[in-house]
């Protein structure tokens, strides 16, 4: 059976493209903007976000203006309602462990309970 582990380490020689991934995202002219990561079982996707994510933690150790958030998509493919599964992680975590977005909290549980209003429903 095979791994299916990101590695820290850049055995792929993936470090120039996180780098250009990094700056691209760094840069405001560019944003918004949707990045798609292509690529066969095994290739290095999770190993290139991985990458990218440790540069630009390096980037901004304070968290400040940049903020990633790690979300592995096969934790909701048994989901119902996989959209909704998706945003309520992504808001607990800004709202849990974000420092730049202490302001938000409020508004972040506003958005949450609609989440989990939405799922009732279902």
């Amino acid at each position: 059976m095979w791994l299916d582990k990101e590695s820290q380490i850049d055995l792929l020689a993936y470090s120039p493209f996180a780098e250009l991934i990094t700056n691209i995202t760094a840069n405001e002219r560019l944003n918004p903007l949707t990045i798609g990561l292509f690529g066969r079982w095994g290739a290095g996707k999770s190993t290139l976000l991985k990458l990218v994510e440790k540069n630009i933690e390096e980037r901004d150790e304070t968290k400040k203006k940049f903020v990633c958030i790690s979300l592995n998509s096969w934790v909701f493919e048994g989901y119902d309602d996989a959209k909704s599964a998706i945003m309520e992680r992504l808001l607990r975590t800004l709202m849990d462990n974000q420092s730049a977005f202490e302001g938000l909290k409020d508004e972040i549980r506003s958005l949450i309970g609609r989440i989990s209003l939405c799922e009732k429903k279902l």
